[in-house]
């Protein structure tokens, strides 16, 4: 999996990434690809392995160094519980020099998940947090489309502000044309019915594509929530202005700011949990 940093602020049509990151990990499907039992025992050998490539490396130049990432705690946990404690000491020095870290999620979890049960998932991040010393800062859901409502909350009360997705394309797709990794420009805003993709470029013409989770395309291999609408914000004044997009998945919301010269414009957008959609300057 590759993680992108990009740089907030950009000049009009021209998108700065700054660092590429490369995620080392194994993707957690139960039951999908192997019987179960199966999948638990190859778990288990990716990680050992994991520690033999990281130990190889660990005296190489930091950013030349293996790291790995255990996606999910349900698997690391099985892990802990059959590994021999010298392996269980070899994985906390590698914590400790910062080559192994978690991701905070028990499993991919469908959208029905109960709020109570979510909690009680994340009480294993407790258990690294304390027995490793590992921040586990975020949560890893890959392969399911969308979180559960009340993923926001819960994952903010946890300590864990982050949260890295990935897009299943096959149940279900992106609400627009897939867009590439240097043009990315797109916050995301939603109410679990009502979702909305921000276009932020041009500067003087923001485009918000309104999609609806009820309407979906069927054509095969190309599913995808259908744009139902679009508002255009035009403010012909930021023609040539610089642009900062910050996504606040805490308060749902994205936050902009425009500037050119003494003009300074910024906006609030979000989608109310009982509205359509929300804009405010």
């Amino acid at each position: 999996m590759i993680a992108l940093v990009w740089a907030t602020i950009f000049q009009p049509f021209i998108m700065n990434i700054k660092e590429l990151l490369l995620l080392h990990h194994t993707h957690t499907d139960i039951g999908y690809t192997h019987p179960q039992p199966v999948i638990w025992e190859l778990h288990n050998r990716y990680l050992d392995e994991a520690l033999d490539l990281c130990e190889q490396t660990a005296g190489w130049p930091e950013p030349c160094r293996m790291k790995w990432t255990c996606e999910v705690t349900g698997t690391f946990l099985h892990w802990l519980e059959n590994a021999p404690e010298a392996q269980v000491r070899r994985l906390h020095a590698l914590v400790r020099h910062g080559q192994i870290s978690f991701g905070a999620m028990q499993f991919h979890w469908m959208l029905p998940l109960p709020r109570d049960l979510f909690i009680e998932s994340l009480r294993s991040v407790q258990i690294i947090r304390e027995r490793f010393g590992a921040p586990v800062s975020v949560a890893i859901q890959h392969d399911v489309n969308g979180i559960p409502w009340s993923a926001v909350d819960v994952l903010n009360d946890a300590g864990i502000p982050h949260l890295l997705m990935g897009i299943n394309i096959h149940m279900g797709g992106f609400p627009l044309q897939r867009l590439a990794i240097f043009r990315w420009a797109g916050p995301l805003l939603g109410n679990g019915d009502v979702g909305v993709v921000l276009a932020s470029l041009p500067p003087e013409r923001q485009t918000f594509y309104i999609g609806k989770s009820g309407f979906w395309t069927r054509a095969p291999n190309n599913t995808k929530v259908i744009n139902v609408a679009r508002v255009e914000l035009d403010i012909p004044s930021l023609r040539g202005a610089s642009c900062r997009q910050e996504q606040d998945l805490a308060q749902a919301e994205v936050c902009g700011t425009f500037s050119k010269v003494r003009l300074t414009v910024r906006t609030q957008s979000w989608v109310d949990a009982t509205r359509i959609f929300c804009w405010r300057n």
